[in-house]
């Protein structure tokens, strides 16, 4: 039902299914996404609130909090957004969590990005891949890292410079999952607007299952 966009039904269905197991947390995941598109972010962050307030791990309190990240970067309160991204780095924190604390960076620096603060989120991916490096994670893990790096650094600038090079258009899709580039892209390509005179920029991608007719 949610991705035929039948909010309400699919909002019935997760209810039952939290009739039979209340902490089965997926339910109310589902139930905040089908708030969200419905245009009722508060409700979703009322909704999610219900995980953290019966969480019995940390990753369900993780799930949570990136949940509430993706409402917040949605209605455009990337500060709130960032707030979120925090706690969950915190989390991390207390059990030395190092591939969960380097997500949350890369998180982080993607919503600075959004927010307009190129040098924060610099900070930000510069810190994760040092951490990365410096820890126990495999190689394999530590490669990727070094070579997603260079794809986060290049970002901003590439379109700065798409002008430079003579090229007429700049295009960023949209995506909701981690690594997170871009949940909102049109907060991105504002800021590239900011930066550039008379580069044509568009959206690439829009993903209709996640989005109301209304909104697209």
């Amino acid at each position: 039902y949610l991705k035929m966009g039948r909010f309400d039904e699919s909002i019935v269905q997760y209810r039952k299914a939290l009739a039979i197991d209340p902490n089965f947390i997926n339910s109310h995941q589902g139930i905040a996404a089908a708030l969200m598109y419905q245009g009722k972010p508060d409700d979703a962050a009322a909704e999610l609130q219900k995980i953290t307030d019966k969480a019995r791990s940390d990753a369900e309190r993780r799930t949570a909090l990136f949940a509430l990240t993706v409402v917040e970067v949605d209605r455009g309160k990337l500060d709130a957004a960032l707030a979120e991204v925090d706690k969950q780095y915190a989390l991390g924190e207390k059990t030395n969590d190092v591939a969960g604390m380097t997500g949350d960076l890369q998180l982080k620096g993607n919503v600075l990005l959004e927010m307009g603060k190129p040098d924060d989120a610099k900070a930000a991916y510069e810190r994760l891949l040092k951490m990365t490096a410096e820890s126990s994670l495999s190689q394999e893990i530590k490669d990727n890292a070094s070579l997603f790096h260079h794809y986060n650094l290049t970002r901003v600038a590439i379109a700065k410079k798409d002008e430079e090079v003579g090229l007429d258009v700049f295009a960023l899709g949209e995506h909701h999952n981690e690594p997170f580039v871009s949940s909102s892209p049109t907060t991105t390509l504002a800021y590239i607007a900011a930066q550039t005179e008379s580069l044509l920029l568009s959206t690439s991608t829009t993903l209709i299952t996640t989005n109301d007719p209304v909104k697209i």
